[in-house]
């Protein structure tokens, strides 16, 4: 799957990998991503939780996602070293 930085006004699309850029809050509206200045600037970000209340909110397509989070990008920085591996494996981690 394409691994790709999330911009502001980029196309949903589906078998993607999309990597949330540092310092913004991730919002979907429409089918297409919008990015604003982080909510949180100071201690542990609000990210993640801020995006999947964006998406119970705006989308009502289908919509199967794996959030691979990290302190300071190493989650995103892992799920790309994972794709250019050139591995593809399905796993779950609770």
């Amino acid at each position: 799957m394409p691994a790709e930085l999330i911009t502001d006004g980029l196309v949903l699309q589906p078998n993607h990998v999309f990597i949330i850029p540092a310092q913004r809050d991730l919002h979907i509206l429409d089918g297409v991503f919008r990015l604003k200045p982080i909510s949180k600037p100071r201690g542990w970000p609000d990210v993640i939780p801020i995006f999947l209340r964006s998406v119970a909110k705006h989308w009502n397509g289908k919509l199967i996602a794996v959030i691979v989070s990290g302190y300071d990008g190493d989650g995103g920085g892992g799920a790309v070293r994972h794709k250019q591996s050139g591995r593809h494996h399905h796993c779950a981690e609770a």
